[in-house]
């Protein structure tokens, strides 16, 4: 658990966060990122999204290095947590990129909700392949997620 300390007009706020998870996605390894933020679930808005911010939650979760961002994903519930994040994809945890300010600092909608697609790290289960081909996943995967994308799978 991390926390974190913002300053603001002499008055110090504590907040914690200490989780994140992917959800609705089609595999452990994909879906709309949602944060843990002082107790609450909440989403990420995509606005400044990109595949760095994606890197990090990636690497915090212990997956593969990002694939993509985006995705179908559907809306999340809740409160939108994070907004206009810009990492610079070293980090350890999302909560150490900068951002303008946590719940409630954010323009957001559910439609902007982020998503993200990370690789499968070495020695973890993968796609079900037919006949044991699993050494066709990667491109597997790709083909699958761009079709995800398009509607058509």
């Amino acid at each position: 658990m991390l926390r974190i300390v913002w300053k603001l007009s002499s008055v110090i706020i504590l907040a914690e966060i200490s989780k994140v998870r992917l959800t609705d996605g089609t595999t452990p390894y994909n879906g709309r990122v949602e944060v843990q933020y002082n107790g609450e679930w909440g989403t990420v808005c995509d606005d400044g999204w990109d595949l760095k911010d994606a890197q990090v939650i990636c690497r915090q979760l212990g997956f593969g290095p990002a694939v993509s961002i985006g995705g179908p994903y559907g809306k999340g519930k809740g409160a939108i947590l994070l907004s206009d994040s810009a990492c610079q994809g070293t980090e350890t945890s999302i909560s150490d990129c900068d951002h303008p300010g946590w719940y409630p600092q954010t323009h957001c909608t559910h439609i902007e909700d982020a998503g993200v697609i990370c690789g499968v790290p070495e020695g973890r289960s993968k796609l079900p392949l037919p006949f044991g081909f699993s050494f066709l996943f990667p491109i597997w995967s790709y083909i699958y997620h761009i079709l995800l994308q398009l509607g058509s799978y």
